[in-house]
C-alpha cells in the first residue's frame, strides 16, 4: 500500500512538473510570437511613414509639382505590390478663396495625364472659405474619384491632424474615419 501511495505521489509530482514546464514553454512561445508580430507591425507602419516622407520630399523638392510628375512618381512606387495597404497617394494643395476659380479651371484643363482633362472637377464640399486644402493629385485616380477635389480641412478628424502635420512637419495619425472613396463597412485611417 505504501508503494502504491509513493507511486501515485511520484506520478502526481511528475504530472505537475510536466504541466508547469509545458505552461512555461507555451508562455515563452506566446511571448516570442507577440514580439515577432509587434516587430512586423512596426516595420509595416514604418514603411507607410517612409512613404509619407518620400511624398513630402517630392513636394518640397519641386515647388511647382505637376500632375504628370506626381503621376510618374506614384507609378514608380509600385504601390500595389510594395505597399498593398495603400489605397491611394494624394497631393493636397492650399488654395486661397481669391485663387479658387483659377485653380479649378487650371485643373479642369490639365491634359498632361488624361487626354480629356477633368471637366467635372470642383472643390468639395461647396461653400466659401478663406482657404481650401484641396486634394489636387490622386494616384491611382480610378476608384478614388470621390477624393479628387476634396477640401480635407472639412473632414471631421482630418482638420486637426492636417494642421498639426503642417505645424510640426511630422506625420500625424488622424484616427479612424471613413474615406470618401470607401465602400462597405470598414473604416479607413
Amino acid at each position: 500500500m505504501a508503494a502504491l501511495a509513493v507511486g501515485v505521489a511520484a506520478t502526481l509530482a511528475a504530472w505537475f512538473l510536466a504541466g508547469r514546464q509545458a505552461q512555461a514553454q507555451d508562455e515563452a512561445e506566446l511571448a516570442n510570437r507577440t514580439l515577432l508580430a509587434a516587430h512586423v507591425l512596426d516595420r509595416r507602419v514604418q514603411r507607410y511613414v517612409d512613404l509619407l516622407y518620400g511624398l513630402d520630399a517630392l513636394a518640397s523638392h519641386e515647388a511647382n509639382l505637376t500632375r504628370s510628375e506626381f503621376h510618374d512618381f506614384s507609378q514608380a512606387l509600385d504601390l500595389p505590390s510594395r505597399l498593398p495597404g495603400v489605397q491611394a497617394v494624394q497631393f493636397v494643395r492650399r488654395v486661397a478663396e481669391t485663387d479658387r476659380a483659377e485653380f479649378v479651371e487650371r485643373v479642369r484643363g490639365d491634359r498632361t495625364v488624361s487626354p480629356t482633362g477633368y471637366p467635372g472637377f470642383q472643390v468639395k464640399p461647396g461653400g466659401i472659405r478663406p482657404e481650401y486644402w484641396v486634394i489636387d493629385f490622386v494616384e491611382p485616380l480610378a476608384g478614388n474619384e470621390p477624393a479628387f477635389g476634396l477640401d480635407v480641412r472639412m473632414r471631421p478628424g482630418a482638420n486637426a491632424a492636417a494642421e498639426r502635420a503642417r505645424d510640426t512637419g511630422m506625420p500625424i495619425l488622424t484616427g479612424r474615419y471613413r474615406l470618401v472613396q470607401e465602400r462597405g463597412g470598414s473604416m479607413g485611417l
